[in-house]
């Protein structure tokens, strides 16, 4: 005779709702330690900001690879010197080493100690006299002096 549940198949059965059964029955028992020993869980705290704090990632000079020094420098010729108004720009230099830091700028010199940011490059200032037609003796690019006779 072929039964639809055979002693197999209600064995299986029997076996799946014992575990079944031990499962539920264990956490009743660890709700029941629980609810015994009057254990609580700890209430969710409101979280309040006190500071803030930020990080900047400053960039050190030394750690500069040369890639980078290059993109820089691409950067700083195409947005300052693009011969527009270099005048103006190099004249908003006031110092030796903001002047020097830029391509197309050198901090030139005249024999009565008079210095300014000018227009020029590795060949020297663009204009060879100041605006009192003082000639230069001595200008500095990329902070390296250059005489000049």
């Amino acid at each position: 005779m072929n039964y639809f549940l055979d002693q197999t198949l209600i064995n299986n059965i029997f076996e799946k709702s014992l575990i079944i059964i031990s499962l539920a029955g264990l956490f009743l028992y660890v709700r029941t330690i629980i609810i015994q020993k009057k254990f609580k869980f700890p209430d969710e705290k409101k979280m309040e900001i006190d500071k803030v704090i930020v990080i900047e990632k400053f960039e050190s000079k030394i750690l500069e690879n040369i890639e980078n020094k290059n993109k820089v420098k691409k950067m700083k010729k195409k947005a300052l010197c693009n011969n527009i108004n270099m005048n103006k720009k190099c004249g908003n230099f006031d110092n030796k080493t903001a002047c020097t830091s830029v391509e197309c700028c050198v901090w030139a010199k005249n024999k009565k100690g008079a210095s300014s940011c000018i227009p020029g490059d590795i060949d020297g200032p663009q204009m060879k006299k100041d605006a009192k037609l003082i000639n230069y003796d001595e200008y500095y690019y990329l902070d390296n002096e250059i005489k000049k006779i």
